[in-house]
Parts: C-alpha cells; structure tokens; sequence
C-alpha cells in the first residue's frame, strides 16, 4: 500500500471488515479504500491534520480506532495530543491535548481506558474511552521517555520503551506505579508485548486485528 511519500505507511488501523484503513504521513491524515477481492489501494480522502492554531504544521504518530468503532484517535507529537476522527465521515472531531510529544496509544484490555505516552515529557496520559477525554495523567519518576510498547495479557501492566533512557519501563496499568525500570541497550523504540489480541498483524507496534 505506498503511501503519497512512495514510502509505505508507519502505522495503520482498520474499521468496518477492513475496508478502511488508515494510515499517516507528516502534516496529513490519509485514508484508503480497500478494492474488494485486490491487493490494491485507492486513496479517497486525505486531510490536513489540523493542529492548533499556534502551530503551522503537525506529525501524526499513532492511530487507533475505538472499541465501538465510531471514532480513530491519532497521536501528534507536535501538536501534543490527540485527534478525535469521525470513522464515517473521516471529519476532525475535536482535539484532546495530553502532553509533549504524543506518540504511542494503547487500550487497556477492558476497552475502558486508553494510554497515551507522551514521549517529551516523561508522562503517560488516560483517556476515558466512554467519554473520549484525558481523565488523569501519570508522571514518571525522575522524567523519561515513554514510547512504544504494549498491555500485558493479564492487563495489569503498561511495557514501554524509554527512547532516550535506553530502557523498559513497566507500569501499573491501574494506577500509573512505576513498577521496574529496566536496563537495556541504545535507543530503544519498538517493544513487542505478547500475546494480544487478534490473528493478523498490520504491521508496527502491537496493531493487529
């Protein structure tokens, strides 16, 4: 599926028996149209992601699609927050802001919360999925880079890399604890957390369906 850039997309998630998906590239929010029965992709609709006013461009990072199927959430680092999209319409609802350097998203294993790392300023935020807005915001101890990363099957713990502390943080996924920090090599981005739900993967950190 190449992207606009010729560069394949980073990040995408599906809705509605994979007829839509969606995918990233600076400063827009594409979306595709599957061709039934092809491996071809038809690009229909791309927006310019909207960031805030003081901003003049912004960086989709992360895309997940709710629980419910209504909306996508789409992480910008530089607009740092959320974007909520119709899955319909594909129209920008609103704009949640969580902190510096929105990257990751990840939906708790009851589907009731989402985690939001915000990989500038060493936080994770919470969004109240029943209402779509940030309820609560956990500070890592000391600062850090929280990243990628994932659920733990039993749902009780939040894996993530520290990009620029060159480690794995695990997190209480009730109350935001920072549970261990581990040690591991330069750089850390990718984290892979496993099992999770679903039987195909589409490719990035822990999106699949």
């Amino acid at each position: 599926m190449p992207a606009e850039s010729g560069r394949p997309p980073e990040r995408v998630d599906v809705v509605r028996v994979e007829r839509f998906v969606r995918t990233r590239r600076p400063e827009f929010i594409c979306c595709f149209l599957r061709r039934p029965r092809t491996s071809r992709e038809s690009r229909v609709h791309c927006h310019q992601s909207c960031p805030p006013k003081e901003l003049a461009y912004g960086k989709p990072q992360d895309v997940k699609l709710a629980p419910d199927g209504t909306v996508f959430y789409v992480a910008d680092m530089v607009a740092g927050g959320v974007y909520v999209i119709d899955a319909a319409t594909f129209k920008v609802l609103r704009f949640e802001r969580t902190g510096k350097g929105a990257h990751g998203l990840y939906i708790s294993r009851d589907s009731k919360r989402m985690f939001v790392t915000n990989r500038d300023e060493g936080s994770i935020s919470v969004i109240n999925l029943a209402t779509g807005r940030p309820e609560t915001k956990w500070i890592l101890p000391g600062g850090g880079s929280p990243d990628m990363g994932n659920i733990s099957a039993d749902g009780k713990v939040l894996w993530l890399s520290g990009r620029y502390n060159n480690v794995v943080y695990a997190i209480n996924a009730t109350d935001g604890h920072l549970i261990a920090t581990i040690p591991v090599g330069s750089g850390p981005h990718g984290l892979c957390v496993w099992p999770l739900p679903g039987q195909y993967s589409l490719g990035h950190t822990g999106i699949l369906r």
